[in-house]
């Protein structure tokens, strides 16, 4: 499992690394006189554990995809995807006509696209009036926010049918607004534009939720950035002037509230073999599987523990001793399937890599990546199937302070806009799929 690459070939490598670090003192004096060795050592003495997306969490408005669907995963069960949002007027500012009467209130979604699906079966879509104020979810926790609170499902105010056709760039969802709505959006019209907070106070907001009409069904992107979605009023005043406002969800942004919520049923999906229980999800540990799913659904844990590695017995008898790189590799179970137009069980693009510290996710700082901030995954690689972290920095930290163990939190980097999902042989699989650390690290040899 362990072998090491010796050269001095690679000193230029190495040296040109570690002089982008503030303090390079210690390798041109100790380094330069003498002989350097490359080791490699490759770790898989770590257990994987898939979670389900944290709870306590904090929600935050200002999604720029709307996410609405309903979808069956043979692997991850039935999913469900609802988007909540409100709008302001275009301008604050209208004309002085009077006896305004209304012609309708219509609300659109631009259509954006369509995740796992050249599926184009019916899907029945409802519109609910919030009734409660949308910033009362932003910045609080998941756990604390319950949908059914905001609105009654039982009421739904305009209910539209058609086929999703993700062939299709040109396509909206409408939903023809009550007349009453409109009649008392109207009558109060100079009231309510006045002022965009005053507007929201009244009209809260919206909540789309769908159900598919047979079939696998399909998750559906709207673009809520878009000019075309909007709630338009059109209405005609005493001059027998046909007039138009329109209404967006991205307009005084801060005052505009947009959010996606999932539901994720796993007792309906094979995942479920791998679960302890489905309700709450509970996941067997060390398992030969791992998952990982946006919207907020199943996350990746993995405790990895070095004190079996060349590396960490070498430092700590070794003071000549530097890490140069390490990267972890994780193999997705590679699926083969048609393409046709589809974005069907598409593994995320990139995946955030967190370390879990006192129960608390945080970003890991990494000097090998010193322009990003953090360790950024390196994206899905589509010919190798695999995906690659580096984090040599946050290594080197826990080598030195001579800590042999810790804790990465993985997710979707995009956890709410996102529909992507994977399959990765976990820590339970054989030697050749399982996920690995790589470590490439340094020693000077005096001869």
């Amino acid at each position: 499992m362990k072998f090491f690459l010796r050269g001095l070939f690679l000193l230029s490598v190495v040296f040109l690394f570690f002089t982008c670090k503030e303090d390079d003192s210690f390798l041109g004096e100790n380094f330069l006189d003498s002989k350097l060795s490359i080791y490699y050592d490759t770790v898989t003495n770590f257990t994987t554990k898939s979670v389900p997306y944290d709870i306590n969490d904090t929600v935050y408005s200002g999604v720029t995809l709307a996410m609405i669907g309903d979808y069956y995963d043979e692997v991850f069960g039935d999913t469900k995807a609802m988007t909540v949002f409100s709008v302001a007027p275009q301008f604050n500012v209208i004309d002085s006509a009077s006896n305004r009467n209304a012609d309708s209130l219509m609300l659109q979604l631009e259509f954006r696209g369509s995740y796992y699906g050249f599926d184009t079966t019916e899907h029945t879509f409802k519109l609910y009036a919030v009734e409660q104020p949308l910033t009362q979810i932003d910045t609080n926790s998941l756990s604390n926010v319950n949908l059914s609170d905001y609105y009654d499902s039982n009421n739904p105010i305009a209910t539209t049918t058609y086929a999703v056709k993700p062939d299709s760039t040109a396509e909206f969802l409408r939903f023809q607004l009550p007349a009453s709505m409109a009649d008392d959006l109207v009558q109060n019209l100079d009231t309510l534009i006045s002022d965009d907070s005053l507007f929201i106070q009244n009209f809260k907001g919206f909540i789309i939720t769908a159900e598919r009409q047979g079939g696998t069904g399909a998750l559906i992107h709207y673009n809520l950035n878009a000019e075309e979605t909007h709630m338009r009023l059109h209405y005609s005043d005493e001059n027998n002037d046909n007039q138009v406002i329109y209404f967006y969800p991205t307009s005084s942004e801060g005052v505009v509230k947009r959010f996606n919520f999932f539901e994720h049923d796993y007792s309906t999906g094979s995942i479920s073999s791998q679960m302890i229980s489905t309700d709450p999800p509970q996941f067997i540990q060390g398992d030969s599987l791992a998952y990982i799913q946006a919207g907020r659904g199943i996350n990746m844990e993995i405790d990895i523990d070095l004190a079996g590695s060349e590396i960490f017995a070498e430092s700590m008898n070794n003071d000549d001793l530097v890490i140069n790189r390490v990267r972890l590799e994780l193999n997705p179970i590679k699926r083969e399937y048609e393409v046709i137009d589809t974005l069907m069980y598409a593994p995320p693009s990139s995946i955030a890599l967190f370390e879990e510290v006192n129960g608390e996710k945080e970003h890991i700082v990494d000097y090998f990546l010193p322009e990003q901030g953090a360790s950024a995954p390196e994206y899905y690689n589509d010919e190798k199937n695999s995906y690659g972290f580096v984090f040599s920095g946050m290594v080197h930290e826990k080598v030195t302070e001579g800590s042999s163990s810790f804790t990465l939190f993985l997710q979707p980097s995009q956890t709410s806009i996102s529909a992507n999902r994977a399959v990765f042989y976990g820590s339970g699989a054989v030697d050749s799929l399982r996920p690995k650390v790589i470590i490439t690290y340094s020693k000077r040899t005096n001869e």
